[in-house]
């Protein structure tokens, strides 16, 4: 069931977050906090939910995300944030905005932070705004990748190309951004020729990728996506959130299980930090998967 309730259109009309009621010294990471700067996603890739749980994509101006950094940073001593959005890119001019703003001739000299969240793969992520995030403080970027196959990133109604992607990917790494990708196994339409296509990707683009993010046992079939209301569009026999199949049988929980453990074996065999499930697994990743087959 989705929430319908009202959606606020002007992001910039929001009070600053407020954290009053935690002790933040109590936790961890202190010097960290956790924001959003945008709700939903402007794509409407087939597998996911997210898009439809909050409504069309708004974001915060570049000065709004630059206030609410500054009040934080000052109140908090807040050192690095995490932006959780669905993506930060999402608006462009916003990103750049902020960055200018952090970085301008304005800003307190004693304002120096760090900040990182998860971006779109668009032709705007230019070595030149990348160099100017880092400038700013961003030290990390996750892309949704999800595929080095081109049909299957098509397939899942991304609006970028895997040569656009390994661009971007190699511009955030000589940008000096921390580069972490997600890799989906088992879309109803990857092929064992498409699996070996992504494994292709990771391994031409090592050197410029520091972590994986992969999810246990891959794709899943959630309803409401497109994949469960079009089930028929993807070649689906069954559709149960984890034990779906292809109607041809080529595309079992069994087979994504396979898959999944190839990837991840030639993840760290190449030498890339490895997450499973947002969990690290670079040192223990056998472990982990008996952990989860038991």
């Amino acid at each position: 069931m989705f929430y319908n309730g009202p959606i606020v259109e002007n992001l910039d009309d929001l009070p600053y977050y407020d954290f009053s009621d935690f002790n933040l010294n109590s936790y961890k990471f202190p010097e960290k906090l956790e924001i959003f700067i945008s709700k939903g996603c402007p794509w409407r890739c087939s597998f996911c939910v997210d898009w439809l749980t909050e409504k069309r994509y708004r974001s915060m101006s570049g000065e709004r995300i630059y206030q609410e950094v500054l009040f934080q940073h000052r109140k908090h001593k807040t050192k690095h944030f995490r932006f959780c959005d669905k993506t930060i890119n999402g608006n462009i001019k916003a990103i750049s905005d902020f960055s200018d703003l952090v970085i301008g001739e304005h800003s307190p000299p004693s304002f120096s932070i760090q900040w990182s969240g998860d971006a779109m793969i668009r032709p705007e992520m230019t070595k030149e705004l990348l160099s100017k995030m880092r400038q700013a403080g961003c030290v990390g970027l996750g892309y949704g990748l999800e595929s080095g196959s081109e049909k299957v990133v098509r397939d899942m109604g991304k609006q970028f190309s895997t040569q656009l992607a390994e661009e971007v990917i190699k511009n955030t790494h000589a940008a000096d951004i921390f580069t972490s990708i997600n890799i989906m196994i088992g879309f109803p339409t990857e092929t064992e020729t498409d699996f070996l296509e992504t494994l292709n990707f990771i391994e031409r683009n090592k050197q410029f990728i520091r972590e994986i993010r992969l999810t246990y046992i891959g794709c899943r079939v959630l309803k409401n996506s497109l994949l469960y209301d079009f089930s028929s569009r993807f070649n689906l026999a069954k559709t149960d959130t984890d034990f779906w199949m292809t109607k041809d049988k080529g595309n079992t929980y069994e087979e994504r299980v396979r898959r999944y453990e190839i990837a991840c074996q030639h993840i760290l065999n190449l030498g890339i930090d490895l997450r499973v499930n947002s969990r690290s697994a670079k040192k223990n990743v056998k472990a982990t998967q008996e952990r989860i087959l038991k």
